[in-house]
């Protein structure tokens, strides 16, 4: 069944759905299977722990493809106290022409604006941002396009197991090759290792789904975004892994899933509204954009 088509059957027959997919962990569970979590969203550190999957604070060196990149994106003009003033106008920016740039401006504000909020936790404008974001960078021109929401699935045992689905993913000839999720900062909790439990299913479901007609290794890209916050992750999946999932949670393989920056934690991505980390978060981008676009899995 396709993920459109699972999609429709969550949308328009939620029990049968229940029953057949979110509950499948459950028959497992009875013949004596793990007990792991069949939803990403509901994905805990023990989780991760029994899929063999860590992750490892890294320099930007070890998760940004080393790619040259003589553009200028900083729009040093444009700072979280502008972005927080409520009478902001992006007109008022002659010197900014390109229709995109000030779209992607204009939606900084509105998320920056969204933060101040003492209630509502919805990922609406988060989203549209880092829409934008993607767009601007040119992660939606061929041969790579942004897929919105897709229902992927990792498989245990040889049935599929866990259901995820990201908020984006970019694709190249249907293989994922960068997962984004996105959060509401009042949605990510400590608990949750801030959101990087359901990261690490979806980053693993993404590369089932890509598994086609060989097993082979492979380079996922993720990106976390909570609010204006940026975090880049980089995994290289290798080939024994995928044979060890086959037969349940893995006893000798391992995926190291490497983080930059360093740091975990709510605020600690880079921030879109300071000018230097804005260009750092788009140089970045750009560089994973030419990795993928010249790389086949």
């Amino acid at each position: 069944m396709t993920s459109f088509n699972l999609r429709l059957l969550r949308i328009l027959q939620p029990e049968f759905f229940s029953q057949h997919y979110l509950t499948s962990g459950i028959c497992y569970r009875e013949r004596g299977l793990p007990e792991i979590s069949t939803s990403a969203s509901l994905f805990t550190k023990n989780d991760m722990n029994l899929l063999g999957v860590i992750f490892k604070p890294a320099s930007a060196e070890d998760v940004i493809p080393d790619i040259h990149d003589s553009k200028k994106y900083l729009l040093p003009e444009i700072n979280r106290k502008i972005l927080e003033d409520k009478d902001f106008d992006i007109k008022k920016f002659v010197g900014i022409s390109d229709n995109q740039i000030r779209t992607f401006i204009n939606k900084m504000h509105w998320v920056v604006m969204n933060e101040k909020q003492a209630e509502g936790t919805r990922e609406s404008k988060i989203d549209s941002l880092v829409d934008n974001l993607l767009r601007v960078v040119k992660m939606d021109d061929y041969p790579l396009s942004i897929v919105n929401h897709p229902l992927c699935r990792l498989s245990l045992f040889g049935n599929s197991y866990i259901l995820t689905e990201p908020e984006f993913v970019v694709s190249k000839q249907n293989v994922s090759m960068v997962v984004i999720e996105d959060k509401h900062p009042k949605n990510v909790k400590a608990k949750s290792n801030f959101g990087e439990t359901q990261l690490s299913a979806e980053i693993l479901a993404c590369g089932d789904e890509n598994i086609s007609e060989k097993i082979i290794e492979q380079t996922i890209f993720a990106i976390r975004v909570i609010s204006m916050h940026v975090t880049f992750y980089k995994a290289v999946i290798p080939e024994l892994y995928w044979e060890d999932l086959d037969k349940g949670p893995p006893q000798e393989q391992s995926v190291v899933i490497k983080r930059w920056p360093m740091k975990n934690g709510r605020q600690t991505g880079l921030d879109l509204a300071n000018p230097d980390e804005r260009e750092k978060v788009l140089k970045s981008l750009v560089k994973i954009r030419q990795f993928v676009s010249g790389h086949m899995q």
